[in-house]
């Protein structure tokens, strides 16, 4: 996911396969990619795309990942709202 301008076209398609993985099989080959995502400001589609998904990243996500590594690292306060609950 090198090339961010095509992130809104790709991500769409990640979060639909990813919703038959299950957690163990998503945080092992899902997320290690995701995560850099999170910093990412343009397109703001980008953010958009994950804020769309952010149930089904809190599903598949252990809470104590979710809380240190994604939310403080993004600049979104919706994911740094849910860091903190």
């Amino acid at each position: 996911m090198k090339d961010t301008h095509l992130l809104p076209y790709i991500l769409p398609n990640v979060f639909v396969i990813s919703q038959s993985l299950s957690p163990s099989q998503f945080a092992s080959t899902v997320l290690p990619s995701l995560k850099p995502l999170f910093a990412i400001k343009e397109p703001p589609q980008n953010m958009l795309t994950l804020l769309d998904n952010l149930t089904m990243l809190q599903d598949k996500t252990d809470k104590n990942v979710f809380r240190e590594r994604m939310s403080y690292s993004s600049p979104s306060p919706a994911f740094s709202e849910l860091a903190v609950t």
